[in-house]
């Protein structure tokens, strides 16, 4: 048995993006790009962007107006493995602060077996009858289209990311509860490649 070094991520880990939901009972007044935006209160479906510096909420409110609040953070302050943050309005680049919650599990690994496409170079030989009528051969390699099986490992991580948003008197007026779920495959074992029948 042969092992491979390979590993393959579905996402990224500089960068996550979590769906789920936002609630809030006050507008928020925000800025993006030099202007005053609001958000008018309500409950929503939002996608939160997370970077090393910042978080980014996208939803769209019962208006049909889209809003992209972004929220600065402290380089890595949320680890990809987990932790908290507390941030007081003006830190987030905002009128309001954040109290945020990241937390990470593995929940599932499974090893699956597939048959995978692969070209296997063969030998052939060319044979042609030249203009004194005598047959000349050589031999060439070509590809052919083949069948291997690959054994590989599947590890399911799910993170959860929960955000409170608190106002200038550090009353907390909405929240977010948001989810990732990320796959990562290791191969386990790869077979020669066989050709196709």
């Amino acid at each position: 048995m042969k092992l491979a070094v390979f590993i393959f991520f579905i996402s990224t880990q500089v960068f996550a993006s979590f769906e789920g939901t936002l609630q809030f009972d006050l507008p928020i007044n925000y800025k993006r790009f030099f202007c005053d935006k609001t958000a008018i209160p309500g409950d929503y479906l939002v996608k939160v962007k997370h970077a090393s510096r910042s978080l980014k909420l996208k939803f769209k409110d019962v208006e049909g107006t889209r809003h992209s609040i972004k929220i600065k953070l402290p380089r890595h302050a949320l680890p990809d493995h987990g932790g908290s943050i507390t941030l007081t309005p003006g830190q987030t680049g905002q009128e309001f602060g954040i109290r945020a919650n990241l937390s990470s599990k593995q929940i599932r690994r499974e090893e699956r077996t597939i048959r995978e496409s692969c070209s296997i170079r063969v030998r052939v030989r060319r044979c042609q009858t030249d203009e004194n009528g005598r047959r000349r051969c050589r031999d060439t390699y070509e590809n052919r289209p083949g069948r291997q099986y690959v054994r590989y490992l599947v590890t399911t991580f799910q993170k959860d990311l929960d955000i409170n948003l608190i106002d200038q008197e550090y009353e907390v007026f909405g929240k977010t509860e948001t989810r990732d779920i990320t796959s990562r495959s290791d191969v386990l074992y790869r077979s020669n490649c066989q050709r196709a029948p």
